[in-house]
């Protein structure tokens, strides 16, 4: 299993830090302080969560915007969890692959299911949400 943790890119937070990230969750300002100092986690999200937030936080962590690094946290039974850090170009490239995984399981549903003929006439209705949201 795999998820998408947000650290503090500093043990110590600025007010400005701190109105950033409390913009985008909602921790305390201790527990986001206790949580950048320890190097814990103060967003988690499942790779299947909404593209849209997370390519919005990886945008404003480019712009610098708000203080996170990125990790792709992976858990399988018997083995001690691994964290791997992302640069914001790989987590995009992740995204990517993942869009292209879930695009290519709904064109073989809808094949399976008869709602279309050929791969040719799926239409990826995620698009339409992500415009709208």
């Amino acid at each position: 299993m795999h998820t998408y943790r947000f650290r503090a890119s500093r043990a110590t937070l600025s007010a400005h830090d701190l109105r950033a990230l409390r913009s985008v969750c909602s921790l305390s300002i201790n527990e986001l302080q206790s949580r950048a100092r320890a190097g814990e986690a103060i967003l988690e999200f499942e790779p299947v969560s909404s593209r849209v937030t997370l390519e919005a936080l990886c945008s404003a962590i480019e712009a610098g915007s708000l203080p996170l690094h990125i990790f792709d946290r992976s858990v399988f039974p018997g083995l001690e969890p691994a964290d791997e850090r992302l640069s914001t170009e790989q987590f995009r490239a992740r995204l990517q692959t993942l869009r292209e995984i879930a695009t290519q399981t709904a064109i073989a549903t809808e094949l399976e299911a008869g709602y279309i003929q050929t791969p040719s006439e799926y239409f990826d209705h995620r698009n339409e949400s992500d415009r709208n949201a």
